[in-house]
Parts: C-alpha cells; sequence; structure tokens
C-alpha cells in the first residue's frame, strides 16, 4: 500500500467533505448563506467531521482485509439502498412522526459511516491503481462510488442542519450591539453555526426564524454551562 498516494488522496477527500458538508447544511438553511463561507470555514468542519470520519476510515479498511470483505461490500450496497430510499421518500415517511423521527436518525447515522466505509473502499483501489493496467470497469464503479459518497456527504450536512434547528434548547446569550454601539440586553438564542463572518443563531424570541449577525456586531456571547 503506497501511504504517500493514500495520505495526499486523504487531505484532497478530507477538504472536499468539508465543503460538501456545508452545501448540506446550507440547503437546509438556505443556500444563498452559503456565500457568507470562506475557506477557513471549509477546513473548521475538518476537526469536527473530517477527523472521525477518516478515524473510521481507516477501521473499515482493517475489516475490508479480511475474508469477509465481500459480505460487508454487498452490506454496503443494500444499506447505502435503504439510506437513499429513506431519503427521497422522506415526504411521504414524515406522514407517520413516530416512525419518521427514527428514520430521520438512521438517514443521518448511516448517511456518515457509509462515507467511512466507502473511503476505504476507495482507499483499497488507490493501493492497487496502476495506470493502464486497472481495468476500465473498475476505474467506472469507483467514479460511481465516490459519486455516491458525494451525496452522502451532503445529507449528512442537512440531516445535521435539521438536527440542529430542530433542537429546543436555548442555552445560549448573546449581547448585540444598538445603533448608537452600546451593548443591548442580553438575548436568549440557540447557536447553530459560527463562521468567520458571524453567527447563526434561532433567537427564543424569534424562534421560527434564522438570524445572521456579523461578528462585529456581537459584543458578548456566552453559554450555560454543560454538566
Amino acid at each position: 500500500m503506497d501511504v504517500t498516494k493514500i495520505g495526499s488522496v486523504a487531505v484532497g477527500i478530507a477538504f472536499m467533505a468539508g465543503v460538501l458538508y456545508n452545501f448540506g447544511y446550507f440547503w437546509g438553511l438556505g443556500l444563498n448563506f452559503f456565500t457568507f463561507l470562506n475557506y477557513k470555514d471549509h477546513l473548521a468542519v475538518l476537526i469536527f467531521f473530517a477527523g472521525p470520519w477518516l478515524l473510521l476510515s481507516l477501521i473499515c479498511v482493517g475489516w475490508r482485509s479480511g475474508p469477509k470483505k465481500k459480505t460487508l461490500d454487498w452490506v454496503a450496497r443494500g444499506w447505502t439502498f435503504l439510506v437513499l430510499f429513506a431519503w427521497l421518500e422522506r415526504g411521504e415517511i414524515a406522514v407517520f412522526p413516530h416512525f419518521a423521527s427514527t428514520v430521520f436518525w438512521f438517514r443521518g447515522f448511516s448517511s456518515f459511516l457509509l462515507v467511512a466505509y466507502l473511503t476505504a473502499v476507495v482507499f483499497d483501489f488507490l493501493s492497487t491503481f496502476e495506470l493502464g493496467k486497472t481495468s476500465a470497469q473498475a476505474i467506472a464503479s469507483v467514479f460511481f462510488i465516490v459519486v455516491i459518497m458525494m451525496g452522502l456527504m451532503v445529507m449528512f450536512g442537512n440531516y445535521m442542519y435539521w438536527r440542529d434547528v430542530e433542537s429546543s434548547r436555548f442555552d445560549t446569550e448573546v449581547t448585540l450591539a444598538s445603533e448608537d454601539k452600546t451593548p443591548s440586553p442580553p438575548r436568549s438564542a440557540r447557536l447553530l453555526r459560527a463562521v468567520d463572518e458571524g453567527l447563526f443563531l434561532v433567537l427564543k424570541d424569534s424562534p421560527d426564524r434564522v438570524v445572521f449577525i456579523r461578528k462585529d456586531d456581537v459584543k458578548a456571547i456566552s453559554m450555560d454551562v454543560r454538566k
């Protein structure tokens, strides 16, 4: 296995994951807000998402090196089909609230695990890839897997947005600057995302709206201590 090749590809995939995760998140929030992000925000995702994902991918590489490789691949195919079906039919499933809640969790958790497993498949392919010797069918199969991975990354980002926005916790207090630049009274809020340009919040007094506040307009921000 060419460790250098795998490492360089891992870095590229990780950054792509950050962009696609954010795209999925802001697909839920509103794609117009996606333009508020810069490269720092995509890199920041790597700390929270790409690290555990790549670690799990390496564990999957170890699993696939054993005798159950083909069985695991078939399980992954069936699992992927179920997740995509649950995503495409989410509108119909939503009419059953209790079942929809379980499917929502299944869809998000599974998309994360499947991205890790499919990354292991790509790593395995790259470790044996030789230009001019690897079959066109194998290359086409991996290309299809990468497309599926990209879709699952977007799905996971979208899942995280809905999980955040549907929370009932308002554990943040934000103090904003008024028009004369003096601090206004603190307001209870739920912090969705902190990006380089500012904060995406749901204010307790306007729970059905997401508000973007530029960082220059924030005088102070505090959160409840988690015990």
